[in-house]
């Protein structure tokens, strides 16, 4: 059984990070690419050196945890879990979903790594890793799970394979 599947995010981010910095070129497109300028290829090497800084505190902290750079992300379902997805992909089609079995699960508040992205302090690793709420009444769940995942609904998978999953246009 697969332990996981890369993140776009996360393993995206630490793979370009590599590849500018051995001096490849990172654009946008297939066909007529569009080059990213030096301030995106900057935003990328930063990106790259915060997953890989969750990805040791992780390896310190919780060994026997989900990576970020190998899990599916997951949020509840409500309207603030909802809401949190959008507010970092944007318009999308949302899925329900189970898991039929997981082998590592993770429960983090997204709101320490925004923290650390400002400001690189260690508490704000360990925060996350020890599953910290930043505050009770606000707490942005996400859930790290190394396993598997079911669409709750087939018409959800109709509606993905005839669409796609967006962003969409606000």
């Amino acid at each position: 059984m697969p332990q996981g599947v890369p993140t776009p995010r996360a393993t995206w981010y630490v793979w370009a990070a590599a590849w500018v910095r051995q001096g490849g070129h990172v654009g946008i497109d297939a066909e007529n690419t569009r080059w990213l300028p030096q301030d995106k290829l900057e935003r990328i090497l930063r990106l790259g050196d915060i997953e890989l800084a969750f990805e040791e505190a992780r390896r310190r902290q919780l060994p026997e945890g989900p990576s970020r750079l190998a899990s599916l992300y997951l949020a509840d379902d409500s309207d603030q879990g909802r809401a949190h997805v959008r507010r970092m992909l944007g318009t999308v089609f949302i899925l329900k979903v189970t898991i039929p079995w997981a082998l590592r699960v993770a429960r983090v508040d997204t709101k320490w790594f925004d923290l650390y992205c400002q400001e690189s302090k260690t508490e704000y690793l360990q925060n996350y890793w020890a599953s910290v709420a930043f505050d009770a009444t606000s707490a942005r769940w996400e859930y790290l799970v190394d396993g598997m995942i079911q669409v709750s609904d087939p018409a959800d998978i109709e509606y993905i394979r005839k669409f796609g999953a967006g962003p969409f246009p606000a």
